[in-house]
């Protein structure tokens, strides 16, 4: 089960023009690590890690733990399919960790690696939203759709020992319609939980 705090961003114009370039770089490190793998024919992670790794960070200007989440974006990508060679959006989403990313929750801001150094960007979020991002570890995945807004998901990836008392978070299957559109009766290992 993943929970997801939808975030909006609200860079100056400076701080955005960075997040651009930052997401930009990296899209487009993801596009040559892909022309690699499909020249390669090799999809898996740390393969892939070991076979472009040098030679993307000394042609592109990402930090280590951004193109190590970059070759994770595109192993990724080929697990739905190797029949295609995949291609990366110019502002697509991009996975930030903790090393890059920081929630400040009480200020409602957080500090993000970018191209240009640490940015320190306030955000707007719900109540709901602000409630998880509180009270758990989130990685998140900015991206900007048309270059003008930027927003951002965090995420968090539940086990199944996390998700026991599931039933007692707001929204999260307790009689609410999933993403999927199913509701928590059609699933038999939430009811299980639940008993």
């Amino acid at each position: 089960m993943k929970l997801i705090a939808q975030v909006k961003l609200n860079p100056t114009p400076e701080q955005h023009a960075a997040l651009l370039a930052t997401l930009a770089e990296a899209n487009a490190a993801c596009d040559t690590i892909s022309v690699a793998a499909w020249q390669a024919r090799e999809f898996r992670r740390l393969p892939l890690q070991k076979l472009v790794y040098h030679d993307i960070k000394a042609s592109f200007r990402l930090g280590a733990q951004i193109l190590v989440r970059c070759i994770a974006k595109v192993a990724d990508a080929y697990k739905l399919s190797r029949k295609v060679q995949r291609t990366f959006q110019l502002h697509g989403a991009l996975a930030f960790d903790d090393r890059n990313l920081t929630w400040y929750t009480d200020t409602s801001a957080v500090s993000i690696w970018t191209l240009q150094g640490r940015q320190y960007i306030p955000y707007s979020a719900g109540e709901h939203q602000r409630a998880l991002l509180a009270s758990r570890r989130f990685d998140a995945h900015p991206h900007a759709d048309d270059g003008s807004e930027i927003a951002a998901s965090a995420t968090q990836q539940l086990g199944l020992r996390s998700i026991a008392g599931v039933h007692q978070l707001q929204g999260a299957a307790c009689g609410r319609e999933s993403r999927s559109g199913r509701s928590p009766k059609d699933q038999p290992a939430l009811q299980r939980l639940r008993a």
